[in-house]
């Protein structure tokens, strides 16, 4: 099977909202939502196996140097304001914290969830298996706002 992943995050009502979007040349919109859920709700049941205490750990400390790293090429007072406090929420996060929000964002559950399928075409005809002609478009940011 052959992918392409695309992910972005975008600010809505002061808020953070992380999108992707998955293309295959090979597969149906509606078996790629299936595959995305598959994968989503077993991240979701197996957080701590995936993300362990000490890859959590790595990680956290890899975004508090960047972050101080950009607190000093700060270009405003408001840039630089949001970066202290976003250095002292990274500070305080916790191993805990973080297992539940994954099992709380990428359960079935999350109702904050949405999946768009999108059927595209593209100049070159890809041929399925089943003999039937599927067109395609590489999926960017910029089709979802479209």
């Amino acid at each position: 099977s052959a992918y392409k992943l695309h992910t972005w995050q975008e600010l809505m009502n002061q808020k953070i909202c992380h999108c992707f979007g998955v293309q295959s040349s090979t597969h149906a919109p509606l078996d790629l939502l299936y595959r995305v859920e598959k994968f989503l709700h077993e991240f979701a049941l197996n957080g701590e196996e995936i993300l362990t205490r000490d890859r959590f750990e790595v990680i956290r400390e890899s975004l508090i140097m960047n972050a101080q790293n950009q607190k000093n090429s700060a270009n405003t007072s408001e840039d630089l304001a949001w970066l202290v406090q976003n250095l002292e929420r990274l500070h305080s996060l916790r191993y805990e914290q973080v297992i539940q929000e994954i099992a709380n964002i990428f359960s079935s559950e999350n109702r904050k969830r949405i999946a768009v399928l999108i059927e595209g075409s593209h100049q070159v005809p890809y041929l399925s298996q089943d003999g039937g002609n599927i067109q395609y478009i590489p999926i960017e940011k910029e089709y979802f706002y479209r």
